[in-house]
């Protein structure tokens, strides 16, 4: 089968990150709750809904942005035609958005592997892998083979259907630009893996919730694990990770640290965010040792935040569907009308 490429030049230059996790994240929700699309009055200037299912087929397409003057990372687009024209159009969308906010730093050039154009290869699971040229690309995830990464979409049919429709579907284009991101500024420094897995999931819910009024922030993360309120440090790498419910916890330890900072240091909500999403990143870059990193820019040392989190709620899951002991994160939560711009344009 044929597929569309689109390149799309010079997204800007500031940040880069990738993901370690070959496995396509899926956003858990409860049954009892569903989370309707809708519109919101703080949406991103650029952004628009997306168009029925019935549009007509997509054409390949090349687009580009003229050069600047700064040094630019690009990427280059593979779309699969069994991807829907609707989804196609709100990709590029979205990945307009997210280089405007979130450009990818100059320094991705520093972490091997990495290399611009970088390729985002997308698809539809229903057409297994359709590229030959690349027949190990699998997942959704940022993935390498040691001297190349790429960016894999591999979208799932089932959250395609009208009574399976999730706004994960474009949750995950956020998600994995923003490990882009990370690792760009970090220098490819992925501890610890709370934080930075935390940190794409809570930018793909920030963006969902700014752009389509709706994300997981709604039913609070729903469910988060009591599992590691009392020690979270096997949070830190991988081994863990399947355990985490799609990263729930991680997600919940990302915004109880801005809490935490909100609270006992007199932050406002943006300039929390912004230390933790982004601050904490750029500052590991050529640095081994993230718990002094940590120590440093929250101006307390991992285990002294990691004591804090047994201060929230723990109750029997409320829902049939989720057996086990819970956290109450209602507390950590966002605010509704706060906007990325804001967050983006904080100075540390």
């Amino acid at each position: 089968m044929q597929h569309l490429k689109v390149v799309v030049v010079a997204l800007g230059s500031t940040l880069l990150a990738a993901c370690s996790s070959g496995e396509p994240v899926t956003q858990s929700q409860p049954t009892t709750t569903p989370v309707p699309e809708a519109e919101t009055d703080q949406q991103l200037e650029s952004a628009e809904e997306p168009e029925a299912e019935t549009q007509p087929e997509p054409q390949a397409t090349v687009t580009s942005t003229e050069p600047a003057a700064t040094e630019k990372f690009d990427f280059a687009y593979h779309l699969h035609e069994s991807l829907p024209p609707e989804w196609v159009a709100e990709f590029q969308t979205i990945m307009e958005d997210m280089g405007e906010l979130a450009p990818i730093s100059p320094r991705i050039s520093e972490v091997a592997g990495f290399q611009s154009p970088m390729d985002i290869w997308a698809w539809m699971d229903t057409a297994n892998n359709p590229f030959p040229e690349k027949p190990e690309v699998s997942g959704t995830c940022i993935c390498g083979d040691g001297s190349d990464t790429w960016m894999a979409l591999e979208m799932y049919a089932e959250a395609f259907k009208p009574e399976n429709l999730h706004i994960h579907r474009y949750q995950v284009i956020v998600h994995e630009y923003f490990h882009v991101f990370q690792i760009a500024l970090s220098g490819g420094n992925e501890d610890p893996v709370w934080l930075l897995e935390g940190g794409a999931q809570a930018m793909e819910n920030l963006y969902s919730q700014q752009r389509y009024g709706e994300s997981a922030f709604e039913y609070s993360l729903f469910p988060i694990t009591a599992t590691w309120v009392d020690d979270p440090s096997p949070l830190e790498g991988y081994e863990y990770t399947e355990a985490d419910n799609n990263y729930q916890f991680s997600t919940f330890m990302t915004l109880a640290l801005a809490k935490e900072l909100q609270l006992k240091q007199g932050m406002s909500e943006t300039e929390a965010l912004r230390l933790v999403l982004v601050d904490f990143q750029d500052a590991k870059f050529g640095e081994d040792d993230w718990e002094n990193v940590f120590a440093e820019t929250f101006g307390m040392r991992p285990e002294e935040f990691y004591a804090t989190l047994n201060e929230y709620t723990i109750t029997a899951s409320p829902e049939p569907w989720y057996e086990g002991d819970v956290v109450n994160a209602s507390p950590v939560m966002p605010s509704e009308d706060i906007l990325l711009e804001d967050i983006f344009s904080q100075t540390s």
